[in-house]
């Protein structure tokens, strides 16, 4: 939710101690996506060979999502260590005058943003999930190869990394508009409720127990009861669901279906869960600086 986070750091929620929310959010956000992309392949393979779903299926599909998910982080955790060993052996950037702010270096940002690519092409040319591939290289590319890159291009990477993410998205949502206006009208009403209640409580049954789990387990920050609010309101957002309803299978009028269903869960859940982000911030009174917490040591020791 490229919005909700810039939201957040409009707020400055970092600087005000309260990174642990940020990051949960990014993290968790990027993680659903890679699943739901992978999932959602399997079932369109599903659907496309007319089986029905038995104990047999269910356990190949499981199967299937643990080899993908397994093989597309391998690909890119390569694709990132590839890419620090690059940075640190080419030293493209060795002719740059650090002192000299206003220095370009074409050659390191664009190496740099092509070898951020190749893993989601190299994951996708092999049927895998380039997305996982992309999420896992650009978590070993920050860790191993951020500091290979200059001074300067340090201080401008992320920023052009920020922008370019914030065009796609407003790509995807200006291709969400146009298709409201060109897709056929196939609206099913009691679908669209239960898809609706289907999401509010699945996030929910996902987001707090799972909290409640990593403030038992975690030496992190402890996320408060306001806080797993926050998240269970910030990463209700529909761009992924509505680019795999646009892949799914076009039997009958099922895809119809599936779209319009999509595109009202998606407008939902902008107008009534993002544009309010902020507001509800300073409701739950976590636009406040609080007191930065000090590591503590799980509760549970294996």
């Amino acid at each position: 939710p490229v919005t909700t986070l810039a939201i957040f750091k409009e707020q400055r929620l970092a600087e005000n101690g309260r990174g642990h929310l940020y990051y949960s959010v990014l993290g968790e956000s990027i993680l659903n996506d890679a699943v739901a992309i992978t999932l959602f392949g399997s079932f369109v393979n599903l659907v496309k060979s007319g089986e029905a779903i038995d104990g047999q299926v269910a356990l190949r599909i499981l199967l299937d999502f643990c080899g993908c998910f397994l093989a597309s982080t391998l690909i890119g955790v390569a694709g990132g260590l590839a890419t620090a060993l690059l940075l640190k052996t080419a030293r493209l950037g060795a002719g740059a005058c650090e002192g000299e702010h206003f220095y370009f270096n074409v050659p390191e940002v664009g190496v740099t943003l092509v070898m951020a690519y190749v893993p989601f092409l190299a994951a996708e040319a092999c049927d895998f999930s380039g997305i996982v591939a992309i999420m896992f290289a650009g978590i070993t590319t920050r860790h191993y190869a951020h500091f290979n890159l200059t001074q300067v291009t340090r201080q401008i990477f992320l920023p052009t990394v920020e922008l370019i993410a914030s065009l796609c998205e407003t790509y995807v949502f200006i291709l969400l508009g146009l298709g409201v206006f060109l897709m056929r009208r196939a609206y099913s009403w009691p679908l669209i409720g239960w898809t609706l209640l289907a999401c509010l409580v699945g996030r929910a049954l996902n987001v707090y127990p799972l909290a409640l789990l990593t403030n038992k387990l975690s030496s992190g920050p402890i996320m408060s009861v306001k806080e797993m609010h926050m998240v269970w309101m910030a990463g209700l957002r529909g761009v992924i669901a509505f680019i795999c309803a646009l892949g799914f299978p076009k039997q009958e009028d099922h895809q119809d279906y599936l779209l319009c269903t999509t595109v009202i869960m998606v407008g939902l859940s902008l107008v009534v869960l993002g544009w309010p982000t902020a507001f509800v911030l300073r409701c739950l009174h976590l636009d406040s600086s609080v007191p930065v917490q000090e590591p503590r040591l799980p509760r549970v020791s294996w």
